[in-house]
């Protein structure tokens, strides 16, 4: 039996991050199944409340954010709070 992975894709949207905009696609109906298929499901999200939603949902493991966004936003935090000291 082969593996397979899910992927859905979504125009990004600064701050949006919910299951609403997935249309059709129902977040829990894919979790169930790929449990009683036996198989461990796994989600990327962009922001800990969403995170937070997922995990209490079941997913066996939540991404949350990639490396180079929480750099980014980080660093631009960092520009911000410069700028605002001087």
């Amino acid at each position: 039996m082969n593996e397979f992975d899910l992927k859905i894709r979504y125009p990004h949207q600064t701050g949006r991050n919910d299951a609403d905009h997935l249309g059709a696609f129902d977040i829990e109906t894919i979790l169930k199944k790929a449990k009683s298929n036996g198989k461990r499901a796994g989600i990327y999200t962009l922001t800990p409340e969403f995170a937070k939603r997922m995990i209490n949902l079941g997913f066996d493991y939540v991404v949350i954010s990639s490396d180079a966004r929480m750099l980014t936003l980080q660093a631009k935090k960092i520009l911000e709070d410069l700028r605002k000291e001087n």
